[in-house]
């Protein structure tokens, strides 16, 4: 063998043991960012979900709400409802990838026959979880803007009686 064919053998050989290496790690890698992913959607709907309550305490403060506010905070009760299974479903999916790559990285140094199936089971629990918390958050979006179009209609009704009341 000439010098350049082992050279090229012993690069060969390095870029296979760099695979070897980093092959686990990228394995391991991707639940930690499917759970950094669920986090920063947590985030967001806990943010959302603090502004309904600070909503709904606000509209509470009122001594004698009528049948307008009692509309408005029916609808914010219902997106609270949609906000709290998005969390939930979200902090579950999170919940899930971080025990999926402890048991990715456990499975590595202590293989076993049931981490596979183990690995699928948490995998498709987690991306279940998150879907359900993504499509609740979408039910509270959508809730959102009607809730928003309910208090513009109350508003504008309310414009129209000081017109009256101005006018005569």
């Amino acid at each position: 063998m000439n010098e350049c064919s082992l050279s090229r053998l012993k690069w060969e050989n390095d870029r296979l043991d760099l695979q070897n290496l980093l092959s686990p790690l990228q394995t391991a890698l991707v639940p930690v960012v499917l759970s950094s992913t669920g986090g920063l959607l947590c985030l967001t709907v806990q943010t959302r979900y603090g502004r309904i309550v600070d909503h709904t305490r606000q509209l509470l403060k009122d001594p004698a709400p009528d049948s307008e506010v009692e509309q408005v905070l029916e609808m914010l009760f219902k997106r609270a409802r949609y906000a709290k299974w998005s969390l939930f479903g979200l902090f579950l999916g999170v919940s899930c990838f971080l025990t999926l790559s402890l048991v990715i990285l456990l499975s590595m140094l202590f293989p076993t026959p049931v981490q596979f199936p183990l690995i699928v089971g948490i995998f498709g629990i987690g991306m279940g979880a998150m879907l359900l918390g993504v499509w609740y958050e979408v039910l509270e979006l959508w809730d959102s803007f009607r809730g928003i179009t309910l208090e513009h209609s109350i508003y504008q009704k309310k414009i129209r009686e000081q017109m009256k009341l101005q006018t005569s």
